[in-house]
């Protein structure tokens, strides 16, 4: 009997909760506020209070202190968002609850009945993107993190060379290049800055090599201290250029007049 209930129980923990919520390809606006609040769908409950029905989640050891506040903000907000087509959902609506709306007062009054909150299911890639798009990435479904989490070096993924890039290429944005070519910049760059980002090799060749990723300019050459000039192509736009430097250059006279000078200054 004991090896029963074992192997049962084996069979039982087979998948992880992770692994259950990632099967949940279509969803409940419920389950989705569960698991915004970093909790499982099964703690979600229905209760009546003062003949008002209300639903809620309850928390287990080691589920977040403030997932009942996050269930029920979350709750409200995709209800809101599905009703301002925000959020595409398959609505599904409770029977004689209506309530009149409007959104101009210069219209008719509509009347509609209540979402279904039970019911009413979301796409779980239009939830995440909707989430993405607001920089909200919570852990139940972002295992593995937000789309910019690999300059988080805590990340279990984390590339150092990845940041260190990634970092370069920003760096030479902005930063002033002294005369230098890009490639030549973001190389000193990361001789500098490698041991932040936890990259340990400090060879020239190493560097040489990695600079070639972020680097965009891939002319070569030395850099230029003046601008490019103008090129010249076909006789139109050489006389247009002359024209232009024409009127660029300060019409004086090839003979300027002699002054007027009186030598006999009485003093």
């Amino acid at each position: 009997m004991a090896e029963r209930n074992s192997f049962f129980d084996e069979f039982v923990n087979a998948l992880s909760d992770a692994d259950l919520y990632k099967l949940m390809d279509v969803i409940s606006i419920e389950d989705a506020a569960a698991l915004i609040a970093g909790v499982s769908p099964n703690n979600v409950y229905h209760d009546n209070y003062g003949n008002s029905d209300y639903v809620s989640v309850r928390n287990k050891d080691g589920d977040p202190h403030n997932a009942e506040d996050v269930f029920s903000i979350s709750l409200k907000t995709l209800v809101h968002a599905i009703k301002a087509g925000k959020l595409n959902a398959y609505i599904v609506v409770t029977p004689y609850t209506e309530s009149l709306i409007q959104n101009d007062l210069n219209k008719d009054w509509i009347a509609i009945s209540d979402i279904n909150t039970a019911k009413t299911t979301i796409d779980r890639e239009d939830l995440k993107e909707w989430l993405s798009d607001r920089g909200v990435y919570p852990h139940l479904l972002f295992p593995n993190g937000k789309k910019d989490d690999y300059m988080n070096q805590k990340h279990l993924n984390y590339s150092a060379k990845l940041a260190l890039c990634v970092r370069a290429w920003e760096a030479a944005q902005t930063d002033n290049l002294n005369g230098k070519r890009v490639k030549g910049f973001i190389e000193d760059w990361m001789k500098d800055n490698a041991k932040a980002f936890g990259v340990t090799n400090t060879g020239e060749k190493f560097f040489k090599e990695l600079a070639a990723i972020p680097n965009w300019d891939t002319t070569g050459g030395r850099a230029k201290a003046n601008p490019t000039p103008l090129k010249v192509g076909k006789s139109a736009d050489k006389r247009l250029a002359i024209e232009v430097q024409k009127k660029l250059t300060v019409n004086l006279p090839d003979n300027l007049p002699k002054a007027d000078i009186d030598f006999d200054i009485p003093f």
